[in-house]
């Protein structure tokens, strides 16, 4: 069995993350890792790519095992969350990724999880990871992290 592994970016601010809109989907920043990268330069480069932003000052959330996600058409996957600080927006890299132009959005945290939770509902593909994103977005909302 092959495992996968990710790196994605939590960017929170007062509130508020900044995740990618493409096709009615909504994401966090992330992806699988390229090359020798690490799981830190991973969450960095998906973040730039994704939504034009610029993290720093990373920090480990946690780590978590996806057995399936259909959506994006692979299993096995240990994923890395990162929790970083805004370091601005470069223009310039936005859309400049394989993935295509993504819409860059300051969501707050409660909306987020409304989305989550309405995954956790219909979308049985997801499932996984909708829980692991309430559980993260939970340690915000209570200052855990």
């Amino acid at each position: 069995m092959i495992i996968r592994k990710r790196a994605e970016c939590w960017m929170v601010e007062k509130g508020k993350v900044w995740v990618g809109v493409q096709e009615g989907r909504i994401m966090l920043p992330g992806g699988t890792l390229e090359g020798e990268e690490t799981t830190q330069q991973t969450a960095i480069r998906e973040t730039l790519e994704e939504v034009g932003i610029k993290p720093k000052n990373l920090r480990l959330i946690c780590d978590y095992f996806i057995t399936k996600d259909t959506w994006n058409g692979w299993t096995h996957a240990q994923t890395y969350s990162y929790k970083a600080d805004f370091g601005g927006i470069d223009e310039n890299l936005l859309g400049n990724g394989p993935e295509g132009k993504f819409n860059r959005v300051n969501m707050s945290l409660d909306r987020l999880k409304q989305y989550f939770e309405t995954m956790l509902k219909k979308d049985d593909h997801m499932k996984e990871v909708a829980e692991q994103n309430i559980w993260i977005i939970n340690q915000f909302k209570d200052g855990d992290i």
